[in-house]
């Protein structure tokens, strides 16, 4: 429509090369998806410090030891 802004779509291998290949367009960067892809791009885009994500397989701690 009448005074929309081009969109531009791109594939990137990760985070990082996507925000190489975003930046070069000099515009605004939209970054959708997850919380945690998000909270990656902020660490990434404003040096923000980012939580550690506690990972652990529940299955694991249920299961009987020998």
């Amino acid at each position: 429509g009448a005074g929309a802004l081009p969109v531009v779509v791109e594939e990137a291998p990760d985070l990082p090369a996507a925000l190489a290949a975003a930046r070069r367009f000099g515009a605004p960067i939209l970054v959708a998806g997850s919380l945690f892809l998000v909270g990656e791009a902020r660490a990434l885009l404003l040096g923000a410090p980012a939580d550690p994500i506690a990972v652990s397989d529940p299955s694991a701690l249920a299961a009987p030891r020998p």
